[in-house]
């Protein structure tokens, strides 16, 4: 174990995380005693979900404020704030989990939570408030993300705005149309639902299960696992004609192609997850890299499988609602606008 730029971490310690699954204890290592901490779950990139010691002495840079708003029916909204959005994919993407500081695609990006640790929406005094009276009904935080995610997590949005995208930071325009808005928040909905794999946005009545992503029994759309894993793959491979995704001897169908380029930033989302469970990690490696990086698994566990099923299973969905979400974003963009002056106006990114 090394030392990160928090200084004395193993001998001094650190405060404890926030929140009861988290790790408590006084002091450094060599004080420790008592029981040996539970790992949490959480997202490490986009639709990457792994596990984490939720111990604040194992983590570089841990950020208390995010930790804290880990409450129920939390969901977190990550943008690429760092550099220009660059590639296809979506402009913004959500998880359920508490992100990694390069959760978006691996270069940066900023965090914001829809709720604050007290469960009150962490929007503008007042936004939520004068929404609803400009739609004539009242705006929740879920609805306000929903309709973000409607418009913003879809190639058509960073295709449509690629130039105002070179600036970092995401801005959406807002509809005075209660119709177009309903329709934005019904999508979107599903967006976010799909994005926390079924945790957040969960509707019964609309076929979206509570933690279940997947397609009713028998859909020949549910992509599956045709022949198991029996040793660590070392490459992905892709057959379009038949829509076959194969690690080493184990195959996945059907995998669309927009199911296999799907990317976020000019990252290829199944590339990156496979990348981290090789039988050869990817990641940088440099003279103080800890020898815990180098400890890697040389079985594949069944875990894994059912893990791409369901990753299998969200993009497939994410990529039939894109069409629906493209015809909401021209539609709206043709629509009058909310403008801080509440004047409606043709914009083409506020």
């Amino acid at each position: 174990m090394f030392e990160t730029r928090d200084p004395n971490v193993l001998h001094q310690g650190k405060s404890p995380l926030p929140g009861e699954d988290t790790h408590t204890y006084i002091g450094g290592f060599s004080a420790e005693k008592g029981p040996l901490p539970n790992p949490v779950r959480i997202g490490f990139r986009s639709f990457d979900r792994q596990w984490l010691i939720p111990d604040a002495r194992l983590i570089n840079r841990e950020r208390p404020p995010l930790w804290a708003a880990r409450v129920p029916s939390q969901i977190y909204l990550i943008e690429q704030s760092a550099h220009p959005l660059k590639g296809g994919g979506p402009g913004v993407v959500f998880s359920a989990l508490i992100p990694d500081t390069h959760y978006f695609n691996n270069r940066g990006g900023r965090t914001i939570p829809m709720l604050h640790p007290d469960l009150t929406a962490n929007v503008a005094p007042g936004l939520l408030r004068a929404l609803g009276d400009q739609l004539g009904e009242p705006v929740t935080a879920l609805d306000l993300v929903s309709y973000v995610a409607c418009l913003a997590a879809q190639p058509s949005f960073t295709e449509t705005f690629e130039d105002e995208l070179s600036t970092p930071g995401i801005r959406v325009p807002l509809t005075t149309s209660r119709g177009l808005w309903k329709r934005a928040v019904e999508l979107g909905r599903c967006v976010v639902w799909l994005h926390s794999y079924g945790l957040i946005g969960a509707d019964e009545a609309s076929g979206r299960l509570p933690n279940n992503v997947r397609y009713p029994r028998g859909d020949a759309e549910q992509p599956l696992s045709r022949t198991p894993v029996s040793a660590m793959p070392t490459m992905v491979e892709y057959d379009e004609q038949s829509q076959t995704l194969r690690l080493g001897d184990g195959t996945w169908s059907p995998v669309a192609p927009a199911v296999r380029a799907y990317e976020v930033g000019d990252r290829n989302v199944i590339d990156s997850w496979f990348n981290y469970r090789k039988a050869t990690p990817g990641g940088r490696r440099t003279a103080t890299t800890s020898p815990l990086a180098y400890i890697h698994l040389d079985t594949w566990p069944s875990d894994w499988t059912v893990e791409l099923i369901d990753l299998l299973t969200v993009l497939t969905r994410l990529v039939a609602l894109e069409a629906g979400q493209a015809d909401v974003l021209n539609r709206i963009l043709t629509s009058q606008l909310l403008t801080t002056e509440n004047r409606g106006s043709r914009c083409r990114c506020g």
